[in-house]
């Protein structure tokens, strides 16, 4: 749509009073000059001489616009309110020449912005050439202020421009403060620094931000304003059309969670301040669900799609050929509102597995909750004994998650990362022992000591009789020579059988047992096979 002033730009000192029956034209299909009794159609401009214009009126049933070259009596005493008018101190072939020019130029523009594609690299080019043809710069913005596209030339180099070029976005400090509408406002706003100009203009979507334009030196002009509503359009057109619905909604929290992750742990404040502005924006307290495939070339937007509804006003994002969710609540101890069982099944369908990180209320623990997933997810596939289960908390392998790492601290300070060295010598007596008797007295001895050595809670745990937990608790104290009174003990023993399983399922190792306990050391202490009485009994209940 067209002003009818636009056709007048650059000439406005000729413009004597304005009657507008339409703020704004459609496009027409010529200029012509008016002449006694011509037919009138408003699907042209006309320009005519006071009187011809004046008589023209008088018989006009239709929002005709009209551009009179000069004033007189007559039209000032005819009614105008059915029409367009422009009244001008200009001559008939001079107002005639104005207003074609214009209209020239604008139908020109429209066309130029309204043929390019909805690629990047078209829209690109596109404000290349407006740039070009006007001096003014643009910057695209996400509606989180991460710069997606720009057109810039001497302005990159310096105040603003070179500041946002610099960071990759613009800080939402500097928007709050220098411009000063509200950022949720539909309206423009404008700012001046060092004799610069900016425009920055919402591309919104139902009322809801899809993004920034910024015009850099900006000028206030007719023709300028309408290209960059022209333009503004058309950005909006290639947001909607370049990405799908799932992309329109989380698109800002992949570029932030990108973002965090390159940061090299700064601008934390400016990631936190975006973060804020996100569609979901998170409450104080925060966990990251970290989806990784088994298998290669799985549709990464397909999964999300389906996982986005069972995690409701959360973020979610593809990173690194993983999925991240950010979820939150106001709860430390918080779990995430979820149908655990559905999003059980999706991962399975997919062939993927997903942890969810230890609560936290600093972005940067949002840093390091990641790395800490992305390890634990290493771990989980060799440690895992219950290959139905897809969805696991981080503290349910977080033992296992330290001693990896000291595996990395003793190869770093020992020069190889054998963990046996770290195992009670009485965990490598009862794995030699259930490697020769093919026993499970070790991985009964775990049980038996994260159960508190309660009898019943063992048994209950174990589907074992009674009979056969004391029985076995007992042939483990003639094995060892140890008194499980002792809590230090137990927990000792309990990260050595950790460990054991560790260097068996991760890494992968059968050690040589006599080169930590030597197998003399052991002597007078085999003894045979579970021979209790409650074995037989047992072993039906098995």
């Amino acid at each position: 749509m067209i002003r009818a002033d636009m056709l007048l730009s650059g000439h406005d000192d000729c413009i004597i009073r304005v009657s507008l029956k339409e703020r704004e034209i459609s496009r027409k299909r010529a200029v012509l000059i008016l002449s006694p009794g011509m037919e009138l159609s408003p699907e042209y401009i006309y320009v005519g001489t006071p009187g011809d214009c004046a008589a023209a009126i008088s018989r006009c049933t239709a929002p005709v616009t009209f551009f009179s070259a000069g004033d007189c009596a007559e039209l000032a005493e005819t009614n105008c309110e059915s029409v367009n008018l422009v009244v001008t101190s200009a001559g008939l072939i001079e107002l005639h020449n104005y207003v074609t020019i214009n209209y020239s130029k604008i139908i020109e523009w429209s066309d130029l912005i309204s043929s390019s594609s909805n690629s990047d690299g078209s829209l690109r080019a596109l404000i290349d050439q407006i740039r070009e043809k006007t001096g003014v710069g643009f910057m695209i913005f996400n509606p989180s202020f991460y710069l997606m596209l720009y057109s810039l030339g001497k302005e990159a180099a310096k105040g603003l421009p070179a500041r946002i070029l610099a960071s990759g976005y613009l800080v939402p400090s500097t928007v709050d403060r220098d411009f000063p509408a509200s950022l949720k406002s539909p309206a423009s706003r404008t700012l001046e620094v060092d004799g610069t100009s900016y425009l920055l203009m919402p591309i919104l979507q139902n009322g809801n931000p899809l993004g920034y334009l910024l015009a850099v030196n900006f000028r206030s002009d007719y023709e300028l304003e309408w290209v960059l509503g022209l333009l503004v359009q058309r950005v909006k057109t290639y947001l909607v059309a370049g990405y799908d619905t799932y992309t329109l909604r989380n698109n800002e929290f992949k570029h932030i969670f990108e973002d965090l992750m390159n940061s090299e742990l700064r601008g934390l404040d400016i990631i936190a301040a975006r973060l804020e502005r996100l569609p979901n924006p998170p409450k104080k307290y925060m966990r990251l669900i970290i989806v990784r495939f088994l298998t290669h070339n799985k549709p990464i937007d397909e999964v999300i799609a389906r996982l986005e509804p069972e995690f409701p006003n959360c973020s979610i994002a593809s990173y690194r050929d993983q999925i991240v969710i950010l979820v939150s609540d106001t709860y430390h101890l918080f779990a995430p509102k979820c149908n655990r069982g559905a999003v059980e099944r999706i991962l399975e369908e997919y062939s993927a597995i997903a942890v969810i990180s230890h609560s936290g209320s600093r972005v940067l623990g949002l840093h390091t909750h990641y790395i800490q997933c992305k390890r634990m997810l290493d771990l989980i596939p060799s440690l895992n004994d219950n290959r139905s289960r897809r969805f696991f908390e981080f503290e349910e392998y977080e033992l296992y998650y330290q001693i990896d790492l000291l595996a990395d601290i003793i190869g770093g300070l020992y020069g190889h990362d054998d963990l046996m060295y770290l195992v009670h010598p009485a965990i490598v007596i009862l794995t030699r022992y259930d490697r020769t008797k093919k026993t499970t007295l070790r991985d009964f001895l775990f049980v038996y000591i994260m159960s508190d050595c309660h009898i019943a809670a063992t048994a209950k745990k174990l589907y074992l009789h009674r009979n056969t937990v004391i029985y076995r608790a007992r042939r483990i104290k003639e094995l060892t020579g140890l008194s499980l009174d002792n809590w230090e003990l137990r927990v000792s023993l309990a990260l050595s059988c950790m460990i054991m399983r560790y260097i068996e399922k991760k890494q992968q190792r059968s050690p040589r047992f006599d080169d930590y306990v030597p197998s003399d050391s052991c002597e007078g202490l085999s003894i045979p096979p579970d021979d209790s009485p409650a074995s037989a009994e047992t072993a039906k209940r098995r």
